[in-house]
């Protein structure tokens, strides 16, 4: 148990976190109900990857805060096509600061793809199941190319979004850079407000405010294809709306009569049609608003078999599942949580006022009251993964996705890379399964 509380470790811990961490031997199918649960490490971070805006920014140019993948690209060619004075620097006008490696923005991949599959397809996927059977068709999930082809829109050289002079930043000189006012987005993570707190008084000692704020991760705009009752981009909108305004469901939006407030500006046809939106589809875009990608199921610690202290180590791990831990992280890391199933700002509500305004917007994410957020997995925890060297992406080998699209010249696209994929596994698919066990 907690120490001092009626609830174990593991009950405490969010329950996707618990999946993000689990392990499966050579051999097992992570989606056996047989397979007991068995996990070799303890997380000791909850936080998120993110996409930053730059507030200041996105008032100037009269955007709101990207919804969807949609909304992201057209916010991107708004700001690159403007002719107003929204950033301090001269070198500053463009879409997207990044530094030199980018990487954070490859987790949108698993973010974007599945949002669109849904968790159940993601793992699917993992597991080599296509829905009847072991199988290469796996490659063929949709999800997998819309995000593909949103990063590539969004990052890809020849669109121009991304400062193409980022290769000579390293990560601090690039986030100073835009907390200084370089750029509208930035991908890292709820990290940032910790790891900048002293570049960010130094800033405010010179007159710069700190403008930087999380958003939640937009919705991938095609998810529309599975959910025939939401028609359209300006129907998804509203009903992204409504869950972020607490509403659960589609019949207590109805209930609320939340499609027929002002603020959404939808015409009488388009709120009946609103009206009409199916519990399952609604249910499909609030489970999509859950879905994050974590550092948590990387970032954690072991206790060897050789240690001396076994007890006082396990010791501790059980300690920072307690109340008391859950407060001293947060304060500690300027606003970031551990996995565990505590509301800040509900229970030490003086501690969350004191933080800044970026991570009271993760927490808000986190505590928001309608849903418990859903942690994609690490790869590594699959056989097919682990033992088949199945890989999501094979055809770029070891080169990175952001580093693929933003590279100058680049000539294959997302159509190519997933196409090529398919066909590879398509012969080989047999061999991956042999290797991990399964097949």
């Amino acid at each position: 148990k907690v120490p001092g509380e009626e609830i174990t470790v593991k009950d405490k811990m969010w329950d996707s976190t618990l999946e993000a961490i689990r392990y499966y031997e050579k051999g097992q199918d992570s989606n056996s109900k047989d397979v007991p649960f068995k996990s070799y490490i303890f997380p000791w971070v909850g936080g998120m990857n993110a996409i930053m805006y730059n507030a200041a920014h996105t008032e100037t140019l009269g955007l709101e805060v990207p919804l969807t993948t949609k909304q992201l690209i057209d916010a991107c060619e708004t700001a690159q096509n403007s002719s107003l004075p929204y950033t301090v620097k001269p070198n500053g006008k463009y879409a997207i600061l990044t530094d030199s490696s980018g990487n954070y923005w490859d987790t949108y991949y698993n973010t974007w793809w599945g949002q669109y599959e849904g968790l159940e397809n993601y793992y699917n996927f993992f597991n080599g199941f296509d829905g009847m059977q072991l199988s290469y068709e796996v490659y063929k999930q949709k999800g997998k190319l819309y995000s593909l082809k949103v990063l590539e829109d969004l990052l890809k050289w020849d669109n121009g979004y991304v400062y193409q002079k980022h290769t000579g930043y390293d990560y601090l000189s690039a986030q100073t850079a835009f907390m200084e006012g370089d750029g509208v987005f930035y991908c890292v993570g709820d990290w940032y407000a910790d790891e900048m707190k002293e570049i960010e008084a130094d800033l405010k000692a010179d007159g710069i405010e700190n403008n930087i704020r999380m958003m939640k991760n937009p919705i991938v705009s095609e998810i529309i294809e599975l959910t025939p009752t939401i028609e359209n981009e300006e129907m998804l909108i509203a009903v992204i709306k409504a869950i972020d305004a607490g509403t659960p469901n589609q019949e207590t939006a109805k209930q609320a009569s939340f499609y027929q407030e002002q603020s959404l500006g939808l015409s009488t046809e388009m709120q009946n049609k609103c009206a009409d939106i199916s519990d399952e589809d609604y249910a499909k875009i609030v489970e999509a608003r859950s879905i994050v990608s974590t550092q948590g199921n990387r970032d954690t610690g072991v206790v060897p078999t050789y240690a001396k202290g076994k007890e006082i180590a396990f010791d501790f791990l059980k300690f920072m599942a307690t109340n008391e831990a859950q407060d001293i992280y947060t304060e500690a890391t300027t606003g970031s949580n551990l996995p565990f199933k505590y509301d800040v700002k509900k229970e030490n509500p003086e501690l969350y006022e004191k933080l800044p305004q970026l991570a009271k917007d993760r927490m808000d994410y986190f505590s928001n009251g309608t849903y418990e957020v859903q942690f994609l997995p690490d790869y590594l925890a699959f056989p097919l993964v682990r033992y088949g060297d199945m890989n999501a992406v094979r055809s770029l080998g070891s080169v990175s996705l952001v580093n693929y699209f933003m590279s100058e010249g680049a000539t294959a696209d997302a159509q190519k890379l997933w196409q090529d994929d398919i066909d590879y596994y398509e012969d080989n698919f047999a061999t991956v399964l042999k290797d991990a066990g399964l097949g």
